[in-house]
């Protein structure tokens, strides 16, 4: 992975990676069908002021739906210093969701914009945090002004 330099345009919701960003239209023919839909995700691996992440823009019907960034897990728990058990396991969460909170700070000022919305969510199955970027509709990557 090499570093790379990231941010959010809090005008149009597009992911930049240096020059490069998530694009809201793609022609995948790799993914899956859901109930009749088209599913694929485009992902990377990438370092942030020298800090491992992971990203995976997911697309329905090759519209972007949603872009979701992480820490590398093996990062997070070197960096927790800490044994995780099942009685600790609340405040490793919380370490994460902090670290992940302090990364949306870095990428973007805004959470709640015109295109969408910047959430740090937890996914209680295993547990793992990530960053959200959900689309209210089809994302428009055309320069706006955010009023």
């Amino acid at each position: 992975m090499k570093e790379s330099n990231c941010h959010i345009d809090i005008n149009n919701g597009k992911f930049n990676i240096g020059d490069w960003y998530f694009p809201e239209y793609v022609e995948i023919s790799e993914g899956h069908l859901c109930s009749g839909k088209f599913y694929s995700s485009i992902n990377r691996e990438l370092f942030f002021e020298n800090e491992p992440l992971r990203i995976s823009a997911s697309y329905k019907e090759q519209l972007l739906k949603s872009i979701c960034i992480s820490y590398d897990r093996i990062y997070l728990n070197e960096k927790y210093k800490k044994e995780v058990t099942e009685d600790s396991i609340s405040n490793y969460v919380e370490y994460c969701k902090s670290m992940h909170e302090k990364l949306v700070d870095k990428l973007s000022k805004k959470r709640n914009l015109n295109w969408g919305k910047i959430k740090v969510l937890v996914d209680p199955r295993d547990p793992f945090v990530f960053i959200e970027l959900k689309y209210n509709g089809r994302p428009n990557f055309e320069d706006k002004i955010e009023l």
